[in-house]
């Protein structure tokens, strides 16, 4: 059976500071047919140092939310299996990325999410994280129409909805080693906090709130034990 190959798609806005530990894991994996980065009109080097890793690099004019450079990057992607990965991740490995490729390369999942050290400690102890930015995923779970009209970060709420629409089996992934810049760190307390709080809104708003509830719920129906 021919191996199958597999896109990376990377959004990225003003993430000079991290994304070089991201590239540094994932521009010469071996697993990886190609990685995407999509630059969101960052102001910062953001751009530069992409050009200097072996990727393929989508320049945004401005700034149009990680929903939206999602779905710029998947246009551009060659292949029907898609790794998403956040911009800002520290501590991630070459073997985090083989260990989340896995369960759906070998047809044991048809999504794969990770579990990241930064998730809430509820969900940490659960080994559940089911609003993480690192999947694996088939590129029709999401019809790209609508992802660019969504609010900034509705995705994750947005394929959750998909995955339990379709009923697919989701393997998950720890990356317990693995953890997100927070918004504190990048942009100070009180912006970063507030940057959280319109993170979640996006997120619950894209699909009711009551929606939002109900899938953290239902998500663990799904999940390949």
């Amino acid at each position: 059976m021919e191996a199958r190959r597999v896109s990376c798609v990377i959004p990225a806005f003003n993430e000079e500071r991290s994304i070089r530990h991201v590239l540094d894991a994932a521009a010469n994996h071996p697993e990886l047919d190609e990685v995407i980065v999509v630059n969101d009109g960052s102001s910062d080097g953001t751009a530069q140092i992409v050009k200097s890793y072996p990727v393929t690099l989508v320049d945004m004019p401005k700034n149009g939310g990680k929903s939206f450079a999602v779905k710029n990057g998947i246009e551009k992607a060659r292949n029907d299996v898609i790794l998403l990965l956040d911009a800002d991740l520290r501590g991630l490995t070459s073997q985090n990325i083989s260990d989340l490729l896995r369960p759906v390369l070998q047809g044991k999942a048809d999504v794969a999410l990770s579990c990241r050290k930064t998730f809430p400690l509820a969900g940490y102890l659960a080994k559940e994280d089911f609003l993480t930015g690192e999947r694996v995923f088939q590129r029709d779970l999401m019809d790209l129409r609508t992802l660019g009209t969504m609010r900034s970060f509705g995705i994750e709420a947005y394929m959750n909805d998909m995955i339990i629409r379709r009923n697919l089996q989701v393997a998950v992934v720890p990356w317990y080693n693995v953890h997100n810049t927070l918004k504190m760190e990048k942009q100070g307390f009180i912006t970063g906090l507030l940057g959280d709080m319109r993170m979640l809104w996006h997120e619950s708003s894209t699909v009711g709130h009551g929606r939002f509830i109900e899938q953290m719920i239902r998500m663990r129906d799904q999940v390949v034990r």
